[in-house]
Order: C-alpha cells, then sequence, then structure tokens
C-alpha cells in the first residue's frame, strides 16, 4: 500500500519510465510507504524521476519501497496545513479551513489546487454581498454544492440571489439539498434564496426513488423568496414544486413564491411544500397545476404538518391560495 501508487513493476527492457513528482498524500491509517508502496526493478535501464512527492510522517516510516527515498520527504501535519503548498508549488495553493469564510472548506485544510479556491459565483455569499446566481450552469453548480459533503457545511448557510431569469430546458435536475428517511446525503439548505422576482423555467425533477424533492430538497432554517418556477417535480415521498421538506428546530420560510406545473408523488404532496416537520412558514404563494400523491397527505399548498409533542412547534400558512 503506498499513498500514491500500489506498487509498480518495470518491464525488462529500456524504454519504461516511472515519474512521480509533484504529489502529496495523507492517510489516517498505516501504509507501507508514504508514496509508492513496492517497486521492482529487473533492469538497470529502467528511468525513474522522483521529486518533491511529500507525506504525513505518522502514516509511514518511508516515502518508497525497493528504492532510495530520493524525491520523496515526511512532514508533520503542522508542516502540510500551513507551509507546504510554497514547496509544492503551481498549481498548488494553501487551504486555510480554520477560517472558513475565507477559503474552500476542503481536505481539512491540506493544499488544494487553484482552480478549487476560484469564486464560482459572483460575489461572496455575504448578507451584503450575495452570490449572483444567472444562469442554468450556476443554479446545477449550486445544488452540486449543497449535496456534497465535502462542500456543504460551508455552502448551505450563505446568501444568493437570482439575477436572470433561467430556463432550465427540462433537462433532467437534482434537487438542491438531497436527504434519506435515514438522514442526509449531502446538506440541508438553510441560507437565503432570493430570486428577486425572476423565474425560473423547465424545471424537470424526475426522482422516482427520491425522498424529500422539489426544486430545493429540504430546507431546515432556511429562507426562499421572490421566486417564480415552472414545471414538474415527481418523487417517491415528500415531493413539493418549491421544497420538499421545511422545518426542522429552526422556522424556515418560503414567501412570495409559486409554482406552476405538476408535482407527483407516490407520499405525501403539496404545491409548493411537501412536509412541514416542527415548524416553519409558508405566506404569499399560490400554486396553479395538479398534484397527485398515490397514498397520504396531498394538499394544494402543503401536504403535511407535523408537529412534536413540545411548546417550539410553530407551523403557518398566511395569504396563500391553490388553482
Amino acid at each position: 500500500t503506498g499513498g500514491i501508487v500500489g506498487g509498480c513493476a518495470a518491464q525488462n527492457d529500456d524504454t519504461s519510465t516511472i515519474t512521480i513528482n509533484n504529489c502529496y498524500s495523507v492517510s489516517k491509517s498505516k501504509v507501507t510507504a508514504g508514496i509508492l508502496g513496492t517497486l521492482s526493478i529487473d533492469n538497470a535501464k529502467l528511468k525513474i524521476d522522483f521529486s518533491n512527492n511529500i507525506y504525513l510522517k505518522s502514516m509511514a516510516d518511508k516515502g518508497t519501497t525497493g528504492y532510495s527515498d530520493l524525491g520523496t520527504m515526511g512532514v508533520t501535519n503542522e508542516m502540510l496545513t500551513s507551509s507546504i503548498a510554497e514547496m509544492l508549488g503551481t498549481p498548488y495553493v494553501q487551504n486555510n479551513y480554520s477560517t472558513v469564510n475565507d477559503g474552500y472548506p476542503v481536505n481539512d485544510g491540506y493544499p488544494v489546487f487553484e482552480w478549487q479556491l476560484k469564486n464560482i459565483f459572483e460575489g461572496s455569499g455575504s448578507a451584503d454581498d450575495p452570490y449572483k446566481i444567472s444562469s442554468a450552469e450556476q443554479l446545477r453548480e449550486l445544488a452540486d454544492l449543497i449535496n456534497n459533503g465535502d462542500t456543504a457545511t460551508y455552502y448551505r448557510n450563505l446568501n444568493y440571489i437570482q439575477t436572470e431569469d433561467i430556463d432550465l430546458k427540462n433537462e433532467s435536475f437534482t434537487p438542491i439539498g438531497t436527504r434519506t428517511f435515514e438522514g442526509s446525503t449531502g446538506g440541508n439548505f438553510n441560507g437565503t434564496y432570493d430570486g428577486q422576482q425572476h423565474k425560473i423555467t423547465g424545471l424537470n425533477v424526475n426522482k422516482p426513488e427520491l425522498n424529500y424533492v422539489g426544486l430545493f430538497g429540504w430546507s431546515y432554517g432556511g429562507t426562499i423568496k421572490n421566486l417564480s418556477v415552472s414545471g414538474n417535480v415527481y418523487g417517491n415521498g415528500v415531493v413539493g414544486g418549491i421544497v420538499g421538506d421545511i422545518g426542522g428546530g429552526s422556522n424556515s420560510t418560503v414567501e412570495n413564491c409559486s409554482f406552476n406545473g405538476t408535482v407527483n408523488a407516490k407520499f405525501s404532496a403539496g404545491g409548493i411544500v411537501g412536509s412541514f416537520w416542527r415548524s416553519g412558514t409558508i405566506k404569499n404563494c399560490y400554486f396553479n397545476g395538479d398534484v397527485v400523491s398515490t397514498n397520504g397527505p396531498t394538499g394544494g399548498i402543503a401536504g403535511a404538518c407535523t408537529a412534536q409533542n413540545d411548546d417550539t412547534s410553530t407551523i403557518t400558512i398566511n395569504n396563500c391560495y391553490s388553482v
């Protein structure tokens, strides 16, 4: 076992070259060698080029097996998270995980590639300088970031505004924020998405195997507002045109939103929201279309409401209509 390569063996001729340059590896478990686990050399003419390879010292006692450790170096965790990017050089940059708002929260502070730190959206994500969403590609990128466990922790809490009408062209779309009944597969959305009176058309969510389905899959503590959506949403259970599920310990809000189209589920479907859990607010919203559910509660605005047996549950629907 090697941090970068498990094993290499050379053919018995003079045309073989093995090159491992500018790589680094980190492992919580012990491995045979930090960079290359085994190297079988039957031919003295084999060309070997190892340079500038770094591994976490605690994971292995050496950089390679069967060859000189030339070109590899074991370093401490402190070095890997503070200054190694300078030694590795381009295209690496240091990633300051401890100040997550200034960096990209992947790799626990270990170096990342330059392209990983480039801003995907214009803006900084703050309330005063929200990220700007202006295209179908950026909306899909937002879904990828929220649904990815490595990036959800950072991106799910931020502020977004939509600056243009977006046409998704009926191409398959994965909800922003996905989960199963057993728990999250990514991250719930608990930031703010302000459509600024813009439209999203051609939404096509066809996920018959998935629970918690909508433009947003689930939002606990988030706010979605000022947005008009049209299209078709189909899921297994807890399906809504705007959001599949809202609530949790925080009061999620959907306001000044509309959905035009079809919402289809095997159970629990709502024109705007599939289900409330414990708390949440829908206000100034309308639905125009068909809500279809094989089993379970079905409603023009919300499918199901579930209040906990305590005094913290507040579920509110104000000033809404359904056609």
